[in-house]
């Protein structure tokens, strides 16, 4: 059986067997979804000196994260998981290549995490597998006592959400949303600004994820991918969290303030059909296919506090080079990550009060990084998405080993992927709005917003 089809296999029998969610709605009610009632407890982890890790998922996306892990000090790949054995050899190969010893590989069939995840020599279990697989994976790591990192997005329902956030508290273990997008030089850096008050009160952001990334959707005969499956049958925004995430944390989403309902509007969807025809014909089952998710995704998320979010997703059309929207409006400052625009009032050159001018926020990343950044950046540069891919893992040990909280912990990870779900029911419905369950329960009301520190020690 080809690797594709094993993909497809393992996805079915893992949903059949209800450990996976199912695409679309989940079966808990978004407006009812915050039971039970009672405060959340807080994940007090002890420091763990040398962290131990089980990976699960090592194919393109996992085998890299694995080589920039090896890459941080303080930790130990002591388990491998995948159903593709061969894959797994390899990244045991690359583990002892690094110096470590030969980590346990697990590939006897589709739910051998588990097993994995029953050791009692793992602190910490990582999946970058297919989407549905990351709730079965994280959530079956924190009943066995360990800490959960998964990739992006958490997951795929509001459900799913829920049952992060849940077993999270039940095993007082963290469950970390790896967002890479959050630790770009650019993003950081507007975070630090944003701290110091340059901008004055954030009003308004938006961003966009604008990148031909039909690849990842099709197989080389024109097949469907799991990202496919989706493109097919959901209607609403897929992949949120690299947009969202930077936006979250410039407005304090969950620590000050939270996302109280959504908007999500879907245009036409002409894409694949178009790319069917070019590439396989007329008679191609890519030509005529009926896809639900449009070319363009768009929503607006409004907070509690009236501040307003714009969203756009944009993977199906053609372009020459991927590229990420960043924009925020303050009431004393406006950024436009994407053209390297920044203009601050009373600090931007301006010829009269009605005529400012804009600078480069290159200049500003250059002068006032982030410590993160100023910390680290020779270690950082060449590692993946401009460094981000590196300093998402180190933050991700940093907080294990020190003992401190995670910057995406569980209830970022909910809130920023309950959007699959809240957009694809809003857009069926003409655009109805949706409302965000409350995954902290309140206490997004008394956390203290993100600190801005550099690398410990």
């Amino acid at each position: 059986m080809s690797e594709p089809l094993r993909r497809r296999a393992f996805l079915k029998n893992t949903i059949a067997a209800g450990t996976g969610l199912a695409v679309g709605a989940g079966s808990r009610p978004a407006d009812a979804a915050a039971v039970p009632q009672d405060p959340p407890p807080q994940v007090d982890a002890a420091p763990i000196d040398n962290v131990r890790i089980g990976f699960v998922g090592v194919g393109r996306r996992g085998s890299g994260l694995v080589r920039q892990l090896l890459r941080i000090q303080g930790l130990e790949i002591r388990a491998v998981c995948d159903i593709v054995e061969d894959k797994v050899q390899r990244t045991q190969q690359v583990v002892q290549q690094s110096g470590q010893p030969k980590p346990a590989g697990y590939s006897r069939g589709e739910t051998d995490y588990r097993r994995m995840c029953d050791r009692e020599d793992l602190d910490l279990v990582i999946t970058a597998t297919p989407w549905l697989l990351h709730v079965p994976v994280s959530v079956a790591a924190m009943n066995a006592g360990k800490h959960a990192a998964t990739e992006v997005p958490a997951a795929m329902t509001v459900e799913g959400c829920w049952k992060l956030v849940e077993a999270s508290e039940k095993n007082h273990r963290h469950c970390v949303l790896l967002e890479n997008t959050c630790y770009f030089r650019e993003v950081m850096c507007v975070l630090n600004l944003v701290r110091q008050g340059f901008f004055g009160e954030p009003m308004h952001a938006e961003a966009g994820y604008q990148k031909d990334a039909r690849f990842y959707d099709l197989t080389a005969d024109g097949g469907f991918t799991f990202a496919g499956d989706f493109s097919k049958n959901h209607k609403g925004n897929v992949y949120p969290t690299h947009d969202v995430g930077p936006l979250a944390q410039w407005m304090d989403i969950n620590r000050g303030d939270r996302f109280d309902y959504l908007v999500a509007m879907a245009g036409n969807a002409r894409s694949f059909n178009l790319y069917g025809q070019k590439y396989y014909g007329p008679d191609h089952h890519l030509s005529k296919t009926k896809f639900e998710m449009a070319d363009i995704s768009t929503c607006l998320i409004q907070t509690v506090k009236g501040r307003t979010i714009y969203l756009i997703l944009d993977t199906h059309l053609s372009r020459a080079k991927a590229r990420h929207i960043y924009r925020l409006m303050g009431t004393t400052g406006v950024v436009d990550a994407t053209t390297d625009g920044i203009y601050l009032e009373g600090k931007s050159p301006s010829k009269d009060r009605w005529h400012g001018q804009w600078e480069s926020l290159e200049e500003y990343c250059r002068e006032s990084p982030h410590p993160l950044w100023r910390d680290l950046e020779t270690k950082a540069i060449g590692s993946g998405h401009g460094g981000a891919d590196y300093l998402c893992l180190y933050r991700l040990i940093e907080s294990l080993r020190t003992g401190t909280p995670p910057e995406i912990d569980v209830y970022d990870a909910a809130a920023w992927s309950a959007i699959i779900e809240l957009t694809d029911r809003s857009a069926r419905n003409r655009s109805l709005p949706q409302e965000f369950p409350d995954f902290t329960r309140g206490k997004w009301k008394t956390n203290p917003p993100l600190p801005i520190r550099g690398a410990f020690g």
